[in-house]
């Protein structure tokens, strides 16, 4: 869980803030459907009311259609456009253990860039691994009891800042024991000539970075 690292290595990885979540906003995103907090929705229309002044807009306004109703998160919103600034406007959001990766189609880059708490409630609604992190985290561990009741989480909204990472330079390691036993690329599923080239050099670096840094507080 993301809390219980970050402290230990903040000095050795991205830039980020944690949030708690608000039991209202956990019992948003399980809800079904997706309806923008009140707060976002009027931002939006303002910013399209900007974008539009002296347009004919070609509306039907005849159709009634039914509205559900919009929450609301002031305070929650408020802290979130700060810590958004202070990342440099521009935020990878995820919850303790996962991100909203599979949720990336309906972001308008195809990323998880947010640049606002709109985007990223977006993000957290369409994905099914935010859902598996709140419903069911520890069904896939080896002591889980489902008629055990659940330890409770206290779950957190991660930003991290947004940073243009190289998947071709990402990997995962697998450690046991406190030894690293072995390395993998992250996308398994994507071949990349240089790291043939340079494998030996990427188990210096990566060994090298484990045993000297994580490996005493992990």
């Amino acid at each position: 869980s993301f809390p219980s690292w970050y402290n230990k290595f903040k000095d050795v990885t991205i830039k980020s803030y944690m949030i708690p979540l608000p039991p209202e906003f956990v019992d948003y995103l399980h809800a079904d459907g997706i309806v923008l907090p009140q707060e976002s929705v009027t931002l939006n229309e303002e910013a399209n009311e900007d974008n539009h002044v002296g347009e004919e807009l070609d509306v039907d306004w005849t159709d009634e259609c039914p509205t559900a109703e919009s929450p609301s998160f002031p305070e929650f919103e408020t802290i979130i456009k700060n810590k958004i600034k202070a990342c440099g406007g521009k935020v990878f959001p995820k919850l303790n253990w996962s991100s909203p990766q599979d949720a990336t189609w309906i972001s308008f880059d195809k990323t998880l860039k947010c640049t606002c708490p709109s985007d990223i409630y977006l993000l957290l609604k369409s994905s099914e691994f935010i859902t598996h992190d709140l419903s069911q985290p520890f069904c896939k561990c080896d002591d889980y009891n489902e008629d055990r009741e659940e330890t409770k989480v206290k779950y957190q909204l991660i930003l991290r800042q947004w940073q243009e990472l190289n998947p071709a330079a990402e990997f995962r390691c697998f450690v046991r024991n406190k030894q690293l036993i072995a390395i993998s690329q992250r996308h398994h599923s994507v071949y990349y000539d240089h790291i043939l080239d340079q494998r030996e050099d990427i188990i210096t670096d990566v060994k090298t970075f484990f045993y000297h840094i994580i490996s005493p507080k992990f």
